[in-house]
């Protein structure tokens, strides 16, 4: 009966979705790809760094065939195994370890789901800064500090939230379930702590989606499609669900 319940109210949300959709719902995940993938064609020098590679690098089919080194980063070993498409596998936690000297001279690092998990997102910005080459790029897509689901994950003991994070998006569960810091991960401070570490032409993107999360209760799932319409009208950024940050070195 419980399985029925649920069926229906993602049968309704689906319905609701398609009558009601969110706006940049099914291109913000793509604008970062493309994004990455157009930064990595023209990486000067053609070294990408990917931080929290894990399985798989969305935008590397985008420059498959080129003369382009890229480089993969993650605390997970066996995960950046089954990524194919790195030309080198780097074991680090860059807060931690830092990153080698002999992987600096990146023409572009990019990062995805990643700044969330940092304790301290100045050191990274640092590290990241110092393996970018001179006009090289920087580009990261995170989950902001002051999104409904976040606030959630912070109010709530860490097993209890992975529980709810693995009911409710049951894809994550190989992927997710990593400690959350959220430390300024909002797009005003994240520019910030870009801009204070060297970083030039600093710019945020901002997604308000929420409603994804609700799929399973469709009350709640209306709620959050008014929650996040009203905020991308009102453009409040610190709510933003999803950031897209771009960043360059100096020349």
């Amino acid at each position: 009966m419980l399985r029925r319940f649920i069926d229906l109210n993602r049968r309704l949300c689906l319905l609701l979705d398609r009558i009601w959709p969110y706006p940049l719902a099914s291109s913000f995940w793509s604008s970062y790809v493309e994004r990455a993938g157009e930064a990595a064609r023209t990486a000067a020098p053609p070294r990408v760094i990917d931080v929290g590679a894990g399985r798989e690098t969305p935008y590397a089919m985008l420059v498959a065939g080129q003369p382009l080194e890229l480089i993969g980063v993650d605390v997970i070993a066996e995960d950046m195994e089954a990524n194919g498409t790195l030309t080198r596998r780097v074991v680090s936690d860059i807060v931690v370890d830092g990153l080698p000297a002999d992987v600096h001279g990146a023409g572009l690092v990019t990062s995805r789901m990643v700044l969330e998990h940092i304790p301290d997102l100045d050191r990274f910005a640092s590290e990241i800064l110092a393996a970018t080459a001179p006009g090289g790029r920087s580009i990261h897509l995170f989950a902001g500090r002051y999104s409904l689901f976040a606030v959630l994950n912070r109010l709530l003991p860490d097993e209890v939230s992975r529980r709810l994070l693995f009911a409710l998006r049951p894809e994550s569960a190989e992927v997710g379930g990593f400690v959350t810091y959220y430390d300024r991960t909002h797009p005003p401070a994240a520019e910030g702590v870009f801009r204070q570490a060297g970083f030039t032409d600093v710019h945020t993107d901002v997604s308000y989606q929420v409603s994804q999360y609700m799929h399973f209760f469709f009350p709640l799932f209306v709620v959050a499609r008014i929650w996040e319409t009203v905020v991308h009208r009102l453009q409040i950024a610190s709510l933003g669900s999803f950031v897209l940050l771009t960043a360059r070195r100096p020349d």
